[in-house]
């Protein structure tokens, strides 16, 4: 599949920065102040399971969505096929991409001049 060798590249790197935070938040469990010592745990125990969850779920939500592009099925409702334009070679963008790039993304810039 297309994902193996995308996985085989990054992952490496997602394990060694994963790793590397989540000893670093398990260090500061050796403090002495029980709220830094708390924090520390809970981080370093969320940064793990981060991690399991990109490894293991993420990739396979990810194969699944790869499978819906390729059957051409929308993407809220992927029981739905959207209709191929004859006329057309080439796909053409979403109508969530389109919402997201016409509506929900500039509406944060014009909030913030106002």
């Amino acid at each position: 599949t297309r994902r193996s060798p995308i996985l085989g590249d990054v992952a490496p790197s997602i394990f060694l920065s994963a790793f590397s935070e989540t000893m670093a938040f398990f260090l500061g469990a050796l403090s002495t102040m029980p709220a830094v010592r708390t924090f520390s745990l809970f981080a370093g125990m969320a940064v793990f399971i981060d991690f399991l969850l990109q490894i293991t779920c993420f990739v396979s939500l990810l194969g699944l969505d790869i499978r819906r592009q390729e059957r051409n099925r929308l993407d809220i409702c992927c029981c739905i096929k959207e209709r191929e334009d004859p006329n057309h070679g080439e796909k053409s963008e979403s109508w969530l991409f389109l919402f997201f790039k016409k509506i929900y993304a500039p509406l944060p810039m014009k909030i913030g001049r106002a």
